[in-house]
This record gives structure tokens, sequence and C-alpha cells, in this order.
């Protein structure tokens, strides 16, 4: 399964260092007199947060009951009407003052009924409708449902055409199950590895927390000269290739998927520079601690982390970035590993790091948490996906985030050999 990267935990460890610049002269490491481009802060004892946590049975069973749902079977019903908690495929056309509306239709679109997806109109009318039926309403527009602010007030006349009803089948959860499925002797043995997976990824996560305040740190407080152009360049490429795979997933440009997260060309120039920043602060500390890495490093890195970032096999991961690109991410790893060894951590427990997540979005308790017991027929609601969420907005809109872009630059220079900043 793909791995979400996600932003303020994912993108340090992703976005800033798999956006790393191609070199000649080294392998791994590009032949820069860092000290001409960057004056680093005290890079030992770095404040950050360690978050302490415990895996719940809560945290296990809906675990679980995702990777149930890879098992979900649906049997289409056709002797009765549609009903709440059933699955519906619908087209619909929208009409306002007489003109179809593109952004008020669609085609064969799934809905739960029940689950407020649709328009709360349109779930009520497609209940007891049949497959092949088709209903008109009335819909009336306000600042919730309208598409547009234009269009506030106005009647929406909503053309619904079901076109199947299905229902939902799990599969029952037992010892049968996993061992078929899930390769485990038992329910107890599957748990059991859920629980440790479960346990590793967290560590991780909050792991990557803290790196990701250690950078955030260093690009603040560290002292920006100028930087090479090339480098400037190399990234700038980057950035749009990384940027432009995520449009496509989207069937979107990249000038459009930028524009979603409101990234305008100035703040995209300050995302970049900030990947130039970054790679002369790994770079700086890297030739400072003699950091360096082997082929068989990368080699390793390449087998373990291939599925992490999306690939379906290593030869996929390994043709989608440069043995110079793989090389860095590994060295960047390693700083990583010694600046948050070295760091002051400030320990908080997981509930802390929640409630501060959600003061820093805005997001209230009760749209965040889900409820205390989890039965493993359920589709789970978990505090992470809300965290997750948010990250992924933080990664399309810093790089890393930031508060203040670290002495940006004003422009290239004629020469194109070097550019001062700040």
């Amino acid at each position: 399964m793909k791995e979400k990267l996600a932003f303020v935990m994912v993108v340090m460890m992703v976005l800033s260092v798999m956006t790393g610049c191609e070199k000649e002269e080294s392998k791994y490491l590009p032949d820069i007199d860092y000290s001409d481009y960057v004056t680093i802060c005290d890079y030992k004892g770095i404040p950050a947060t360690k978050v302490t946590f415990e895996v719940s049975e809560t945290e296990v069973k809906q675990q679980i009951n995702q990777e149930m749902y890879g098992y979900v079977t649906y049997e289409p019903v056709t002797d009765r009407g549609a009903m709440e908690g059933d699955f519906v495929n619908i087209d619909y056309k929208g009409v306002i003052d007489g003109v179809e509306l593109a952004e008020y239709s669609d085609t064969a679109r799934d809905y739960l009924l029940g689950e407020g997806f649709f328009y709360e109109e349109g779930e009520k009318a497609i209940v007891g409708m049949v497959a092949g039926d088709e209903k008109e309403i009335n819909i009336h527009l306000n600042d919730e449902n309208a598409k547009n602010p234009e269009e506030v007030g106005k009647t929406l006349s909503l053309t619904i055409t079901l076109n199947e009803i299905s229902v939902e089948h799990l599969p029952e959860y037992n010892d049968a199950f996993v061992q078929t499925n899930m390769g485990f002797d038992s329910t107890g043995a599957y748990e059991a590895s859920v629980r440790t997976e479960l346990e590793y990824s967290k560590k991780e996560q909050y792991k990557a927390v803290a790196i990701s305040e250690i950078m955030n740190y260093l690009l603040e407080n560290s002292v920006f000269d100028k930087y090479p152009q090339e480098l400037y360049e190399e990234c700038k490429e980057s950035f749009e290739a990384f940027h432009t795979q995520y449009a496509k997933q989207y069937e979107m440009t990249l000038e459009e998927y930028l524009s979603l997260y409101n990234i305008d060309e100035e703040t995209k120039e300050q995302m970049i520079i900030q990947n130039v920043n970054m790679e002369l602060i790994i770079g700086a500390i890297a030739k400072q601690e003699n950091i360096d890495c082997s082929e068989e490093e990368v080699e390793a890195f390449v087998q373990a982390n291939y599925e992490k970032f999306g690939y379906g096999s290593a030869v996929e991961f390994q043709k989608g970035y440069s043995e110079s690109q793989l090389g860095f991410e590994v060295i960047y790893e390693k700083v990583a590993d010694l600046l948050y060894d070295s760091a002051s951590l400030k320990t908080i427990t997981e509930d802390e790091y929640y409630e501060q997540q959600m003061e820093m979005y805005n997001i209230e308790e009760s749209d965040a948490m889900g409820t205390d017991e989890t039965e493993l027929v359920d589709e789970p609601m978990d505090m992470e996906d809300i965290i997750d969420d948010t990250e992924m907005i933080d990664e399309n809109q810093t790089e890393p985030v930031t508060e203040e872009p670290a002495n940006t630059g004003e422009g290239s220079s004629a020469d194109g050999e070097e550019v001062p900043v700040g």
C-alpha cells in the first residue's frame, strides 16, 4: 500500500530530500564549499518534541477494520427500493435558471445512503426508488450547498437516475479468515502483529515530528548568504516534477494543482529556495560530521522503501530517482538521526500532542475523535486520519513548513553561477 506523503511529518523526510539535486563531483554529496553559502547555527541540543504513546485496543481494531475492508463484497439489490445503509450508483443532472451546470451534475457516482455525502434532499428522494427510476427534485441553495456564491438563494432543479442498489458484505472475522487471507494461525496472532506494526509506525511518525521541528529550527536560525544557481535550477526542476506527479493523479495541470493549495509564483519561489537551503544544511552537516554512504546502503534503502514511496518494485523506484538522489536520501536519514539523538527533547503525551494539533488547525474535538469502542464490522474514524489530512495540506503549502521562509532569494544572477540571498 502506498504511503501517504504527509506534511510536517513526512515532507521533511521525503520532499525536501527526495527532490535532491544531482551532482557530478561526488556520487552522493555535491562538491560545494558550504561555508560560502551557509553559516549553520549550533545543531547539537536543538529543542524538539518527543511524543510518548500507547497503542490501544481501539486502535488495533480500527487498523483491522481498514484491512478487513479490502475483502468487502457488494451484492446487487433488485427486489426492493433503496434504503438507508444501501450503496447506490446514480446519475444526476443539475439545472439552474434553465442552464445545465457541470458542477452540479455527474454520472455513475456511488454513495452510501445516510452518510450525508449527497444533498440531504437528494438522499431522501432516493429512498424507495428502484434501479432504473428517475426523479426530479428542487433544492434551495444556501451558503453550505451552493458551488458558487452568486448561486446562493437560487433553486437547483436536480434530476436523479438510480442505476443500481447494492448492499455491503464483510467477511466474518475469525481464525479461518486470518489463516486464509492474512497468513496467521489465529486472530490473536494477527492482532499481535497489527499492534507491533502500529507501534513501529507511531514511533517513526513521532520521530518525524521531532525531526521536522529540528529542521525548521535550522532553517530559521542558520544564515544563508547565497546559493549555487545550478542547485537552484535542479531543485526547481525537482519541485515541479514532484508536484506534476501529484497533479496527474488528480487529472490536473501543475498550475491548477498549485492553485488548489493557494501556491502562487511568490510562494512557489519561497518553497524552492527552502529546498535549496535544506540541501545546503544537510550537506554542510554531513561533510562536517564525515557522514557518507555506500552503494550497498543505497541498495538496502531501495529494497526497504520502494513500497513506502509508492512504487511497485525496486526497479521502478530506481528509475524514478537517480543514484545520486537516492544516496542523498540515505545521507539525509543519517544526518536526521544524528540531530535527533543529540536534540533536547521535551516529552509530551499523545493526547497533549493531538490537542496541540487541533488548536493549530482549529479542529473541534467532536469532529476529530471517534467513539471509544469500535466493533470489527464498523468502518473506523481515526484521529490520525484527521491529522493526516491537515498534514497533506501543509505538504503543499511550504517545503518544509515554517512561519517565514528562511532568507529567500531575490533572483538569478546573469552569469548563472551563484545568487546572493537575503
